[in-house]
């Protein structure tokens, strides 16, 4: 019998509001009996390839304290300027609306081997997925999960829930 799990998407963000929230999310999963696969999806095209190595391991030492059963990063892994996803990406971003430019980072990234096994590993009771440009990732996992749900989390309700609870600077 596979043991349950949640995916939680985030962006590579290490000091900030958003990585206390992404513990809080975790720690919530945790208290409910499933194990967690937290994936840090880098928020921009340049760091890609070998040079996402050192931010790789620069993000888990500022992040030792995550929480997750297990983790990886999604980035773009090809530096080649003619990926033909990337060239395809940007000709239709220039017709569309910078939120969807935003969005490109998720939609070009490669997703870690780890996350897929997880997956296969555990039955999914859903995806939380951080900021709206992260979307385009966790509907990739969402179908690898055999549909599970996906709950998008919005900065206006994190923001919400950092006054509710009226913490100090991280």
């Amino acid at each position: 019998m596979k043991n349950e799990g949640a995916v939680v998407i985030g962006p590579a963000w290490d000091s900030c509001g958003s990585h206390q929230l992404f513990k809080a999310q975790i720690r919530a999963f945790a208290a409910m009996g499933l194990e967690t696969y937290f994936l840090a999806v880098v928020p921009v095209l340049e760091i890609a390839g070998e040079n996402g190595e050192g931010w790789w391991a620069h993000y888990c030492a500022m992040t030792p304290d995550i929480g997750a059963s297990m983790r990886g990063n999604a980035r773009f892994m090809r530096v080649s300027k003619y990926r033909p996803a990337l060239v395809w990406g940007k000709l239709a971003a220039k017709r569309r609306t910078q939120s969807y430019w935003r969005t490109m980072p998720a939609r070009l990234a490669d997703v870690p081997e780890s996350l897929r096994d997880f997956i296969r590993s555990h039955h999914i009771r859903g995806v939380l997925c951080n900021h709206y440009f992260n979307l385009p990732i966790a509907e990739k996992i969402r179908r690898w999960a055999g549909g599970a749900k996906v709950v998008c989390e919005t900065q206006d309700i994190q923001s919400r829930h950092m006054i509710d609870s009226n913490p100090t600077h991280p």
